[in-house]
């Protein structure tokens, strides 16, 4: 009930705002008051803490989705098919509308933005680890090299060349061009072509030729665009499910990972949520009361 009824019925919300922290605990506390059978005039003991609950199966948990995780993944999916160049109508308005400046893949807005459109931006913008997980899992597949920053992003062997190459990138007369700026063809082939600020002196021309030869190792299709990759999907695609399962694995990846037999219906739902809770030390012993330190200070006898 609580994944099929409780968690679904803000999702078309949840896939076009940004909820507020305060509404993620709210719809928090909802899930966890019909898990362990409280309302809101009686509490009852929650058995296990609600990270425990929110675990995959084969790590002790339930499997309830993470409410603030889940709105993110979904609101990246607009910033996905925008950098991903969907030719859908609403694609080519946002593009009209607010002239994203595309790098890396991931549109950069310089002008003000709606309510909406700012709760959405706010998954590539944001500091918190569900942002910066969604973040590191894009990457740009080389193309035509138009959507690629040449110094300052990591289209040669996984590196930054402005890390790698630190005195040429002081040097360098073009920080911000693109990769399709920083050469020429002549017939399937790609030549680099480099400005600098100032004559090169012998040890930058040596760190010139070591660049020029990392770059004849760079393969760049004239006639392909620059695509989008997602790392934890099937064939590069985002999906919101491939995203959920690549955050929970990550946050929760220090915990034990166990083989159960506890879900497979081999029993009734009751019997099943009793050894779940015995599993991960939820049943209510005489040990878990003294712990849970009850009103009163007495503890009955079990």
């Amino acid at each position: 009930m609580i994944k099929s009824v409780i968690s679904a019925i803000p999702l078309y919300y949840m896939s076009i705002f940004c909820i507020p922290k305060t509404v993620v605990r709210k719809i928090t506390t909802m899930q966890s008051r019909f898990l362990w059978g409280g309302s809101v005039d009686n509490r009852k003991i929650h058995r296990l803490a609600w990270d425990t609950v929110a675990k995959e199966n084969d790590r002790g948990g339930l499997g309830v989705e993470n409410i603030s995780a889940k709105n993110k993944a979904l609101l990246f999916k607009w910033i996905w098919k925008l950098g991903s160049n969907d030719k859908a109508s609403w694609a080519d308005f946002i593009k009209e509308k607010y002239s994203p400046q595309f790098v890396y893949g991931m549109p950069q807005f310089r002008k003000k933005l709606s309510g909406i459109w700012r709760g959405i931006n706010s998954t590539i913008t944001s500091t918190d680890l569900d942002s910066s997980l969604i973040r590191a899992g894009c990457n740009l597949k080389m193309g035509n090299g138009n959507h690629v920053n040449f110094l300052s992003d990591t289209w040669l062997n996984g590196f930054y060349l402005a890390n790698s190459y630190p005195t040429l990138f002081h040097l360098s007369s073009s920080k911000a061009r693109i990769v399709s700026q920083m050469g020429y063809w002549i017939e399937d082939t790609w030549h680099c072509n480099l400005k600098w600020i100032r004559p090169l002196g012998t040890k930058e021309n040596l760190l010139f030729q070591r660049l020029l030869f990392d770059l004849n190792l760079a393969v760049i299709h004239r006639l392909k665009e620059d695509r989008l990759i997602w790392d934890w999907g099937k064939d590069g695609g985002y999906t919101v499910n491939s995203c959920m399962l690549a955050l929970e694995k990550i946050r929760y990846a220090g915990s034990t990972t166990y083989v159960t037999d506890v879900w497979k219906s081999i029993c009734p739902p009751k019997i099943e949520m009793t050894l779940w809770l015995a599993l991960n030390e939820g049943l209510c012993t005489r040990a878990f009361l003294v712990k849970t330190k009850p009103s009163g200070g007495l503890v009955p006898f079990l």
